[in-house]
């Protein structure tokens, strides 16, 4: 299933773990994990967005490369005119304590790992895709869920 967001298509995982998460907090502070193509198109057409109705908080924006980090932080400064939280590890987004939820939207091959030490940290997480290649992967994934 997907949504639309103007010429925008956002899939049913994205928007279901909004919805959940905002059943539960109710201005929840967002940390983005991958700020490469797809992730700062989400940041900009979804996430900026819901921000600027109160809908979230954006607290964080992680890339492994620091450029891009910086640019998403620099476009949510711009819409928002408050900065989020700017690293190139995305551990210090997980346990930044403004952060409730993180968005994974990086490649799958790190999804696993980051999904699993969020969810031990007590934090809500977000996958944009597809999570693991391996059966295994989601095993761990669902043992650390429960």
């Amino acid at each position: 299933m997907t949504f639309f967001f103007g010429d925008f298509i956002i899939t049913a995982n994205v928007m279901l773990f909004l919805e959940d998460i905002m059943s539960k907090i109710q201005k929840p502070r967002i940390g983005i994990i991958g700020l490469g193509a797809r992730g700062y198109d989400l940041l900009r057409v979804c996430f900026v967005p819901m921000a600027q109705h109160d809908i979230i908080e954006i607290t964080a924006c992680c890339d492994f490369y620091e450029d891009r980090a910086e640019k998403g932080a620099a476009y949510a400064e711009e819409q928002l005119g408050k900065r989020p939280f700017t690293t190139t590890n995305w551990k210090e987004v997980v346990d930044h304590p403004e952060v409730d939820a993180v968005l994974v939207l990086t490649a799958w091959e790190s999804h696993v790992d980051m999904c699993i030490y969020s969810m031990r940290a007590g934090k809500k997480v977000g996958v944009e895709v597809g999570c693991t290649y391996k059966i295994e992967d989601c095993y761990r994934l669902v043992r650390a869920y429960e």
